[in-house]
């Protein structure tokens, strides 16, 4: 599993692979993104820790 930690939103947002999704920034007061990523037998498994008040809407399609 490859975890990534970031401290620039814009870095964190484009690390998420395969969601067809929007995420803005609302309150940027902790500054501090995770996300762990890891592929199990063709399908990929994401789980982010958001750091700061951030909304995310969107889909995964494929």
């Amino acid at each position: 599993m490859q975890s990534r930690h970031f401290r620039d939103f814009d870095a964190f947002s484009s690390a998420v692979r395969d969601v067809d999704a929007v995420m803005m920034l609302q309150n940027p007061v902790r500054r501090l993104w995770t996300i762990d990523q890891v592929n199990i037998a063709g399908i990929d498994v994401q789980l982010g820790q958001v750091g700061s008040g951030n909304l995310i809407e969107g889909q995964s399609w494929q």
